[in-house]
């Protein structure tokens, strides 16, 4: 039987292909570009989405923070800094540099702080947190050999003189009376908060002798006061000699009433109530006492007697203040009751009054100077009667400066001054300045961008840097303002100075 080989093979035959026309190749290609786009996309979304919403979700925080940590050489277990600087920015979202490495020092990115074998007393760390490009907070760090750790109220405040602490917890004073009468020695807080403290006895420390204090966060401050005579109060300390106070803090309200007569004088200031340091000689370098200062505190002063009030201090007296800030509120009223006793009235942002004295004068010198003060502060006062023995001297920084020059400053509050019967200086920067010395006093490098209203019915130097000006010269104006003054008597008034001796931009 023969076969025929094509007959039953014929559908195992291939098709020859239809060529591929042009049209269909183009859309071929298109298709498969677009389906290698979308797979890349996808995997770069992937990987680049954290970043994307990072850079694009959060605040940029309002300010720089800066902050100072102590740690024991052997403390190896470490402990957590504070993470207060990053406001609404997760920290995995900040860029740790570290630009002083301090050998055996270690700062994680969970933020725990350590050291290792082999560290030093003396050793010290700088790191840098960055958000966009910007640094938002500085951390110092500094490894010393501690006597004694604080992990309670009881135990801050039965300190012993001549002795270096950490303190290792956060401190609730909340009832609990009493402060630290006179200390000689150093307390490093670490950014532990301490709240709950009340006023009404004085501040934290009556006295600091020759001190250091650090990292000191006082919250929910309050008190209710009565003062009869002279005095100080201080939130920290009432009265600071030779003291140093660095990268702290002040958050409440406090309300005095006094009844002093006119000439007691009343230094009052949110962190310090006077500071007073020794008189400084041959113009050698020396290292601001009060550095890193920020206050909150609303203080608020009914009566009489002779004022010195400050946002930060309410006295100062041969110290130098750097990289302050206040953003409080400061309220001084005398009612006609208690305006026979009224002395004078220094009152500033930062300080009420600073002066300096020097020893051996040589023209080759130059005056110390206050470096990047800020205030933020609202101002008020209101005087209902006075005479013209008053001295009322108000200022965004300080309200009185003697023999001490001013440079990087900013005041951004508003004051709202009614006075009646009493000569009044008031200026953006300070309300009043004196030089008595042979060197040139300058107050450079300033802006003010508040709101300075006065209503009196006496007499108003009002300058939007300097109402009174002696001796003094100032430059490099970022920006200032004209007070808006109502007044029935005689006023002087000038975007810079209203009244000045030898006081000219140089």
């Amino acid at each position: 039987m023969s076969i025929n080989s094509n007959s039953n093979n014929n559908s195992a035959v291939k098709k020859p292909r239809e060529p591929i026309n042009k049209k269909k190749l183009t859309i071929l290609i298109l298709v498969s570009v677009a389906v290698l786009l979308l797979i890349v996309g996808v995997v770069l979304a992937i990987v680049l989405w954290p970043d994307k919403i990072t850079d694009e979700d959060y605040k940029m925080p309002s300010r720089k923070m800066q902050y100072e940590y102590y740690i024991d050489y052997e403390d190896k277990a470490g402990f957590y800094i504070s993470d207060a600087f990053r406001d609404e920015v997760p920290v995995s979202a900040l860029t740790k540099t570290c630009i002083e490495s301090g050998d055996c020092v270690e700062l994680g990115d969970d933020l725990l702080l350590k050291v290792n074998d082999g560290v030093e007393v003396g050793t010290q760390a700088v790191y840098h947190f960055s958000y966009k490009n910007q640094v938002v907070a500085v951390v110092n760090i500094f490894v010393i050999d501690a006597d004694a750790y604080i992990y309670n109220a009881q135990e801050l405040l039965s300190v012993s003189d001549n002795k270096t602490y950490i303190v290792k917890n956060e401190i609730n004073l909340t009832g609990i009376s009493g402060n630290v009468s006179r200390f000689i020695g150093n307390i490093h807080f670490n950014h532990n908060a301490v709240s709950g403290f009340n006023a009404e006895n004085g501040g934290l420390f009556k006295e600091l002798d020759g001190a250091t204090i650090t990292g000191l966060d006082m919250v929910g401050v309050s008190g209710v006061l009565t003062h009869t005579n002279s005095g100080n109060l201080g939130i920290i300390a009432d009265y600071a000699n030779n003291a140093t106070i660095r990268y702290s803090s002040v958050k409440g309200a406090v309300n005095i009433t006094s009844t002093a007569s006119s000439s007691d004088v009343l230094y009052i200031g949110g962190v310090v109530g006077y500071a007073n340091a020794i008189k400084r000689k041959n113009y050698v370098t020396e290292d601001a006492g009060y550095v890193q200062l920020v206050s909150y505190l609303e203080l608020a002063i009914n009566g009489s007697g002779d004022i010195r009030v400050g946002g930060l201090i309410g006295g100062v007296r041969n110290a130098t203040l750097e990289q302050c800030y206040s953003y409080g509120k400061l309220k001084v009223n005398v009612d006609e009751n208690a305006v026979s006793k009224l002395g004078n009235i220094y009152m500033g942002g930062l300080v009420g009054a600073l002066s300096k004295e020097y020893d051996a004068i040589n023209t080759s010198y130059i005056l110390d100077e206050g470096n990047q003060l800020y205030s933020y502060a609202d101002i008020e006062l209101n005087i209902n009667g006075g005479g013209s023995h008053n001295s009322i001297n108000v200022g965004g920084i300080f309200g009185f400066l003697q023999n001490h020059s001013l440079v990087n400053a900013i005041y951004g509050g508003k004051m709202n001054l009614n006075i009646t019967r009493t000569h009044l200086n008031v200026g953006g920067i300070v309300g009043a300045t004196d030089n008595s010395t042979t060197l040139k006093m300058n107050i450079r490098a300033v802006e003010v961008k508040g709101e300075i209203k006065i209503y009196s019915l006496s007499s108003v130097n009002a300058g939007g840097l300097i109402g009174e000006s002696v001796q003094t010269q100032y430059s490099q104006v970022i920006a200032s303002i004209t007070p808006n003054i109502s007044t029935d008597a005689s006023k002087k008034q000038g975007t810079q100075v209203a009244v000045s001796s030898i006081a000219s931009e140089k």
